[in-house]
């Protein structure tokens, strides 16, 4: 059998809509003399002529601006005026920064990572994800693995439980009966998406953005049944109250299905395993203080999957003191390697997956996949704005996305985001996602930093 490498095509997917930019060049008609500097001082592609009319400058195209000046300067009639874009800086909000929403969409464009930091005068730290750096030692090591070969690196992963230990008949016969286990081949999955965006439209898009690139979606049991055969091996259904008749065809072909952890969990596992053994069964959870106690009890009642879900910031559901998944990831997976039951079970998390550097450091916290829905939103050109609920004022109507642009976008987003995986991996010298899991020692936190380097003066204060 010959060998096949796992790959993400990209194909260029430029937006529907015009970009939102940092910055904003104003060019004043009076005064400008269409003598095109600008467009020869510019190597990003803000001015150029208008193409029937060689005669002519057309409109800048702003969001491509790198604030340079150069153009400005060049200027003969000072026409041009430089400004920070006052629709850039009311996107989202402080988490989903405008950044993510550029990066995303320049990503669902392209299928690169945007390169930033030319000039960067800001902090190199900061709060929940960003105050925690990878280990890339390996990089300035060019005699070992590092940075080459990384054709050979591995982003598949197992999902399901694994036996701790097995059992044997006097006569060297295996008695332990073996999990079923479930590889993709990336650790990146798709998780339902908000009602007010659900649609049989969206469904499609993301169905078919999950088949074609190998991994799963979550999809309300409901919505399943639209989902083309060809497509559903890839569809984790969700049940949360209750099994419809209706339903039966799409959970007996399905490969895993999810529930709610709620007061009719165990019943409805009790029918879901009646219905499907094989297939794998995950827990869907909110973070909440205790998590890693209800992760634990998912252990003990052999359930394949913890889906851990936070806030869209990736915050515990309580009003107060609210603690940011990566603590409470680091939290769950050390609770269950002292109890020597890691293996027992997978974990997804979602919530707080804004940028493609979370997908590495989440799986070093523990996790064994991520799950999004708010970026796939973003790639698509959602601007996140309160008017999901009247459709008819969507700015960018992302409900009349042409279905081939749309999943092209997701993959180029996922292609990008794996491309960044593997430059991470590489960096590490580690050739397999499995081995990504959990690697807290090639990590660092700015706060354990923090103490190490301060402690002996916050002791000297204290006393």
């Amino acid at each position: 059998m010959p060998y096949d490498r796992y790959h993400i095509p990209t194909t260029p997917a430029p937006p529907r809509h015009a970009v939102i930019g940092k910055f904003k060049i104003i060019r004043d008609t009076d005064l400008c003399r269409h003598c095109g500097r600008c467009a020869k001082a510019c190597v990003y592609g803000v001015h150029e002529r208008k193409g029937h009319d060689e005669r002519s400058m057309d409109e800048p195209t702003s969001h491509l601006c790198r604030n340079c000046f150069r153009c400005i300067q060049l200027c003969p009639t000072h026409a041009l005026t430089l400004t920070m874009n006052p629709e850039y800086s009311s996107l989202g909000d402080p988490y989903w920064e405008p950044h993510r929403f550029y990066a995303i969409s320049y990503e669902a464009e392209t299928g690169r990572i945007p390169v930033f930091g030319a000039g960067y005068r800001g902090p190199f730290g900061g709060q929940w994800f960003d105050g925690m750096w990878t280990d890339m030692s390996e990089i300035v090591r060019p005699t070992r693995d590092g940075i080459h070969g990384r054709e050979y690196i591995s982003t598949a992963i197992d999902i399901g439980r694994k036996s701790p230990f097995l059992e044997f008949t006097e006569d060297g016969k295996i008695v332990t009966a073996p999990s079923p286990i479930l590889e993709i081949q990336i650790p990146i999955i798709f998780d339902i998406l908000p009602k007010e965006i659900l649609s049989k439209h969206m469904t499609s898009i993301i169905s078919r953005s999950a088949a074609w690139l190998g991994t799963l979606c979550v999809l309300p049991v409901e919505e399943a049944g639209d989902v083309p055969p060809i497509e559903r091996p890839h569809v984790v259904p969700l049940i949360t109250e209750r099994i419809r008749d209706i339903d039966m065809e799409i959970l007996r072909s399905a490969n895993m299905i999810e529930i709610v952890r709620s007061s009719r969990f165990d019943e409805l596992l009790g029918e879901i395993r009646e219905i499907n053994r094989d297939a794998l069964i995950a827990a869907r959870l909110p973070l909440v203080p205790h998590i890693s106690d209800d992760v634990i009890s998912l252990c003990d009642a052999k359930i394949d999957v913890a889906h851990i879900v936070a806030d869209s910031w990736g915050f515990e559901r309580k009003r107060e003191n609210q603690r940011h998944i990566r603590y409470a990831l680091r939290e769950v997976h050390q609770g269950l390697v002292d109890r020597s039951m890691r293996d027992e079970i997978s974990i997804f998390i979602s919530g707080g997956i804004a940028a493609a550097e979370h997908v590495p450091k989440a799986m070093i916290l523990g996790a064994d996949a991520v799950a999004i829905d708010r970026v796939a939103m973003i790639a698509l050109e959602c601007r996140l704005c309160i008017n999901c609920t009247a459709p008819q004022m969507c700015p960018v109507e992302i409900q009349q996305a042409d279905q081939a642009w749309a999943v092209q976008r997701i993959i180029n987003i996922i292609g990008a985001w794996r491309d960044q995986l593997l430059e991470v991996m590489g960096a590490m010298g580690i050739r397999e996602a499995r081995r990504l899991r959990g690697e807290l020692g090639r990590a660092m936190f700015a706060e354990d930093l923090e103490k190490e380097a301060f402690a002996q003066m916050l002791e000297r204060d204290e006393q």
